[in-house]
């Protein structure tokens, strides 16, 4: 095979007693093996030892009949850099077919397809390469992408359709071949890996308790700009519902904006495919994710590649949510009333938290998982001529196995009254309620 190809696009092919006829569509632009590239390597490829075959007979191997080539992953980049690139695969069928012979693919006519012994030959003879393409599919074993220097990728030998196994087919040709056979990548360019994702687990905050999780990054914190390589600067920005856009800025120019994606994927009974990281329990596992072409070929440009643009991330306890007062200890109501007060203080000029309230959704009732238990506070603000008296409430009252205690406050106030008792009076019948102090 003197040339390597873009793109090998099999198309479908079904035998039936009658000739089937397979169009093969390949796209070349790659140059001779012979041929000097900076961006590539003449032979991208070396075979790992310890390949097992199957079959008996005439000794084949994969190796003969394919050859990779590689694409940057926007298509566009000129340069073919370790890591940013994903495999193609030509696969040479018109040599597989001549090193099987016509008697091995006429015996499979016969042996595998129940053909008869004239059908049989006029199948072998009239479909030349074009009949592997109807018994085998050789392909990668997964879609690789994102392709570095050292991965090991596998090839694998496979049949068109079900009704027979690659070891009936191998077995009736009377020829050895191996399954699989795998590659390590060579020669790729090499460019400055960039770490983007950096301590990205800092800033994931985890709302709800085991089961009904959530994951979502929160940069608050990050109030200057992070800085790459000494001259590439990320740039926070909080946009609407508590997200980010993250600005790339390189000589005094903006050439990027990126997000994080956080995804973890679920079927629902309809088998449609959710991947918000959400419906979290400790211990599931979900994908923290950056998928921007725009800033994945502005770095390419620059001479840099992503050191990853996927991180696995496992959840960790997230608690329980509590049912009752009687799981919250003394220690555990002092901090929720010291933590929820700190929470509030920046609110009033000032205010004290007068008594609190363990309510339990009655039965009947419409709420979410969260809201099944609520602390209601009432609080006494006072202002400099006046003060009042109102309630404010929290749920998703968690506690973990290290005995960590957490909630969520609700944005609504409500029941305000003269005093605290009227207050008190005032609280929503949807609950019962047990005072706690």
């Amino acid at each position: 095979m003197k040339n390597k190809i873009n793109k090998s696009v099999r198309n479908s092919l079904t035998i039936i007693l009658c000739l089937v006829t397979v169009l093969l569509s390949f796209c070349s632009c790659s140059s001779n093996k012979k041929e000097a590239d900076t961006n590539i390597a003449s032979d991208n490829k070396s075979a790992v030892q310890d390949t097992v075959s199957i079959g008996k007979g005439k000794k084949l191997s994969l190796d003969d009949y394919v050859e990779f080539n590689y694409q940057p992953m926007d298509y566009i980049s000129e340069n073919k850099f370790s890591g940013y690139v994903f495999p193609e695969i030509e696969v040479d069928y018109e040599k597989l077919e001549k090193d099987i012979g016509l008697n091995g693919i006429k015996n499979y006519f016969k042996t595998v397809e129940g053909y008869g012994d004239k059908d049989a030959e006029y199948m072998a003879e009239n479909l030349g390469s074009q009949s592997m393409n109807a018994i085998f599919r050789i392909e990668f074993k997964e879609a690789y992408k994102y392709i570095r220097n050292g991965d090991v990728l596998t090839v694998v030998l496979s049949t068109y359709n079900d009704s027979y196994t690659v070891e009936d087919a191998v077995a009736a040709m009377g020829i050895s071949i191996e399954k699989e056979l795998s590659f390590t990548v060579e020669g790729l360019k090499q460019a400055k890996e960039l770490d983007l994702m950096g301590d990205i687990e800092k800033y994931i905050v985890y709302s709800g308790a085991n089961g009904n999780g959530t994951a979502k990054t929160d940069f608050e914190s990050v109030t200057e700009p992070i800085v790459l390589d000494g001259v590439l600067y990320l740039k926070h920005e909080k946009q609407s519902f508590n997200t980010y856009n993250i600005k790339v800025i390189y000589e005094n120019q903006e050439i990027a904006t990126f997000g994080y994606y956080l995804e973890k994927e679920r079927i629902n009974d309809s088998g449609i495919r959710h991947y918000r990281a959400e419906e979290l329990s400790e211990g599931d596992v979900y994908y923290a994710k950056i998928d921007n072409n725009e800033l994945l070929r502005a770095l390419v440009n620059l001479g840099y590649v992503p050191k990853e643009t996927v991180r696995e991330i496992t959840v960790p306890d997230l608690g329980e949510y509590v049912t009752s007062k009687d799981e919250l200890t003394a220690e555990d109501l002092e901090k929720i009333k010291q933590d929820f007060l700190a929470e509030i203080s920046d609110d009033y000029p000032a205010v004290e938290i007068c008594s609190a309230h363990f309510a339990t959704i009655n039965p009947g009732e419409v709420c979410d998982t969260n809201e099944k238990t609520e602390i209601a506070f009432v609080i006494k603000a006072t202002y400099p001529m006046s003060s009042s008296y109102f309630c404010r409430h929290i749920n998703g009252i968690a506690k973990t196995k290290s005995g960590e205690v957490k909630f969520e406050e609700t944005e609504s106030g409500y029941a305000s009254g003269k005093n605290a008792e009227d207050s008190e009076s005032k609280l929503v019948t949807t609950y019962t309620y047990e005072k706690l102090f």
